[in-house]
C-alpha cells in the first residue's frame, strides 16, 4: 500500500468520525433531517473504505464531492442555529474537500492518477 493510499484512508476515517459526531450533535439539537444526512454521509464514507482498493479514484472523487456538499449544509445549519465558530470550521472543511477533489480530478485528467 502506497503512502498516498494510507493518507487517503486516514482522511476518509477522519471524515467518518466528523460526520458521525456531527450527526450526534444534530440529533441532540432536534435536527433530525440534518442528523440523518450526516449519519448517511458517515456511513457512505465508511463504505468508501471498503471500495477504495478496487476503485480508488472514483471513490475518492465521489467522497470529496459528497463531503463538500454535506459540510456546506452543516455550515449553513450551524450558522442558522446561531453557533459562533462552527460555521467557519464547516466552511473551511467544505473548501478543503472542494480543492482536494478538483486537484485530484485535474491530475486524473492528465493521466497522473491511479488507473483502475
Amino acid at each position: 500500500m502506497a503512502s498516498t493510499d494510507r493518507a487517503s484512508r486516514r482522511g476518509i476515517g477522519a471524515s467518518v468520525a466528523v460526520f458521525f459526531l456531527g450527526s450526534i450533535d444534530a440529533f441532540s439539537s432536534g435536527l433530525v433531517l440534518l442528523g440523518s444526512a450526516s449519519a448517511l454521509g458517515g456511513a457512505l464514507n465508511l463504505a468508501g473504505l471498503r471500495w477504495i482498493d478496487r476503485y480508488p479514484e472514483q471513490v475518492l472523487l465521489g467522497l470529496y464531492g459528497l463531503n463538500a456538499m454535506l459540510a456546506t449544509v452543516e455550515a449553513v445549519a450551524a450558522a442558522t442555529a446561531g453557533k459562533q465558530g462552527l460555521p467557519y470550521a464547516w466552511t473551511a472543511a467544505a473548501g478543503v474537500y472542494m480543492v482536494t477533489g478538483v486537484r485530484r480530478a485535474r491530475r486524473r485528467g492528465r493521466g497522473e492518477g491511479a488507473s483502475s
